[in-house]
């Protein structure tokens, strides 16, 4: 399933393609904002979302030779040391190749953690993956027994039903899907946004890591600007549905899609709040994603209009024109919704995911089967957008 691990890859770092510019040309690009200056684009002490230190620092020195020998735990280590030291020292100027090993180790690593051991039911070790003696094709054995080399829904009913046999329910594996994001994604973040910030950043990711010895590809702050986009938002979708239940819980609704059909729309479980649910917490994680676009946007020198909000929701002076000052002035304060903020955006979206829709009170079947696919009924979906409390005032 070649598709997987090029999903993979994008989430380390897009291609040329979705930059819209060589791996080497820079771009127009943000500076820094000065914390004196402005209030800071990082998380108050009690926001994971926008930290600006990692956890797991062990170590000093030398960290490229352990990452290319595929010592990844060691690499890891000292370069999220090294990166701390330099966050530290200039927080406008972290250390961009700390960053970049510190993010590649961890995407190795965390095929290790113990919420991908119940994803993929199996132990996979990082340098079985990657490294100078890691095999990446190896994964697509994986994948295709877990899915049964089957496609789209079909896929899916062979995955949930490998996990049943497991004693693992649909709703438990939704669960530890977000558990992963959530243990794992954090200080990928963290670096992910340091390069991103950073229009001098440029790094060679050396082949051996993902099994090509002879290949080297190269990565600037564009490249980081679409992994922080991925993870962010990653990371704000597990922050928000892990409140809710997908409505799947035996064996009876996996037989097939029109059982599956049955089962999700069964006393509208799908998409039914859990017990005491309040996601207000993910405020943050949703204000960071928006900071990510707008990173994007400035990186990929998005056209005038390809983006558009009121107020201080985005940045005023998106254009070809776009330079570092401007995007820094427009940046300064606007981006800062959650928090000890109080824009009128942060409080309707604090209030917003305290009060989220709930199913139960829709009376429409949820989903229908369309040929070999399953849709979400159009009635459906009006009603649920409507439940948000925003929507209603």
């Amino acid at each position: 399933m070649k598709n997987f691990k090029g999903l993979l890859l994008v989430l380390l770092f897009t291609s040329v393609a979705y930059t819209g510019c060589s791996k080497n040309e820079k771009t127009g690009a943000p500076e820094a904002t000065n914390p004196q200056e402005a209030p800071a684009q990082v998380a108050t002490s009690t926001d994971e979302a926008e930290k600006t230190l990692v956890d797991g620092c062990e170590g000093s020195g030398d960290f490229l030779t352990p990452f290319k020998s595929g010592d990844f735990k060691a690499a890891n280590g000292k370069a999220s040391c090294a990166f701390n030291d330099s966050v530290k020292a200039n927080p406008d100027k972290p250390d961009t190749q700390a960053a970049m090993v510190g993010f590649l180790s961890r995407v190795a690593l965390s095929f290790e953690s113990p919420e991908a051991e119940f994803l993929l039911l199996k132990k996979i070790s990082a340098i079985s993956l990657f490294g100078p003696s890691g095999n990446l094709d190896s994964l697509d054995t994986t994948i295709s027994d877990l899915f049964g080399g089957l496609n789209g829904w079909n896929a899916a009913l062979h995955y949930f039903r490998k996990q049943l046999d497991a004693g693992h329910n649909p709703n438990d594996v939704v669960g530890k899907l977000f558990e992963f994001i959530d243990n794992n994604l954090g200080d990928m973040h963290v670096f992910a946004k340091a390069m991103a910030r950073d229009p001098e950043f440029l790094g060679e990711i050396p082949g051996a890591f993902y099994n090509k010895p002879a290949e080297t590809t190269k990565v600037n702050f564009t490249d980081a600007s679409a992994a922080d986009f991925y993870v962010t938002a990653a990371r704000a979708v597990s922050k928000v549905f892990s409140h809710y239940d997908i409505g799947l819980s035996s064996a009876a609704g996996l037989v097939d899609l029109n059982s599956l059909a049955a089962d999700l729309n069964a006393d509208a479980k799908f998409l039914s709040l859990k017990s005491g649910a309040d996601a207000s917490a993910a405020g943050p994680f949703i204000d960071s994603a928006l900071t990510s676009v707008v990173q994007a946007v400035a990186n990929f020198k998005v056209k005038q209009g390809l983006v558009t909000g009121e107020g201080d929701a985005f940045p005023h002076q998106l254009s070809d024109a776009l330079t570092a000052s401007q995007l820094k002035e427009s940046l300064q304060g606007h981006m800062v919704f959650i928090a000890e903020s109080d824009y009128t955006f942060a409080i309707d979206l604090k209030k917003m995911l305290s009060n989220l829709p709930d199913a139960k009170n829709i009376s429409v079947a949820a989903v229908k089967v369309s040929g070999t696919s399953l849709d979400l009924d159009e009635t459906f979906i009006k009603q649920f957008i409507q439940g948000f409390t925003i929507l209603k005032e």
